[in-house]
């Protein structure tokens, strides 16, 4: 994130319970020099990621809570408060439900969503990954995969919840009932994928899966929660070969 803009995404999804039948934003802020300053406190329903109102190369935000998942935003220049008129916005791009985050990443934003079947009686839909351009909010590529809510509680069924884990040429997502993928930033091609449930037997809990991948030197680690010792697994990151299971 490099210019003089805030720099800022907000996911009105992120973090917060969205009901039924309802889209929501995913809206990147615009310039702070005309009074409009950011808080510092993050409302209930919103994620944002803010840059500063100078010229500066800002830190991506490619993983849950941040680089290395420290929960620390390193900007220098930060203003305070917002103004009277509050943000502009530069772009405003419509999601779906969803509880997860965006990640940002090399001038990439990544953020999950979830439309369920129209009428469909066991909260079978498509849960999605969404890639736009950061400057622009335009849709690079898109990757969907069908599944199934019925194990989780009616009140949790509204979508994916852990936020996209980016890493060099790959990003890694994972949805409410276990399906992990790992795409190519650049196309948004399925390099390799897998079902916790078929895979590992994982007994999905009532309010799906949402342990965020993490990728440490060559491998993705996930929280699995499956069996015959396999609560956590290693895959290679770049085949998905399972590299070593524990607990």
């Amino acid at each position: 994130m490099t210019d003089r803009r805030l720099g800022g995404l907000l996911a009105e999804s992120a973090g917060a319970w969205i009901g039924p039948k309802s889209e929501v934003d995913v809206r990147r802020y615009g310039n702070a020099s005309h009074g409009q300053s950011p808080s510092p406190l993050l409302g209930a329903a919103f994620l944002v990621f803010l840059a500063t109102a100078v010229p500066l190369h800002g830190e991506d935000w490619p993983e849950w809570r941040g680089k290395g998942r420290l929960g620390v935003w390193s900007e220098d220049g930060i203003l305070e408060k917002f103004g009277a008129g509050g943000l502009s916005f530069d772009w405003s791009v419509p999601v779906r439900w969803g509880y997860a985050g965006p990640a940002v990443s090399d001038g990439r934003v990544f953020v999950l969503d979830y439309r369920p079947d129209e009428n469909s009686r066991d909260l079978s839909g498509t849960e999605r990954l969404l890639c736009l351009d950061e400057e622009t909010g335009r849709v690079l590529w898109t990757g969907e995969w069908r599944t199934s809510y019925s194990s989780l509680m009616a009140s949790y069924a509204i979508g994916p919840r852990a936020t996209p884990t980016v890493s060099g040429n790959r990003v890694y997502v994972v949805g409410a009932t276990g399906i992990l993928r790992c795409y190519d930033v650049a196309d948004g091609k399925l390099i390799w994928e897998k079902n916790y449930p078929e895979d590992y037997a994982t007994k999905i809990p009532i309010w799906g899966v949402s342990g965020a991948p993490l990728v440490e030197a060559g491998l993705l680690i996930a929280v699995v929660g499956g069996q015959e010792d396999a609560q956590v697994v290693a895959f290679d990151k770049e085949t998905g070969e399972e590299r070593w299971r524990a607990l």
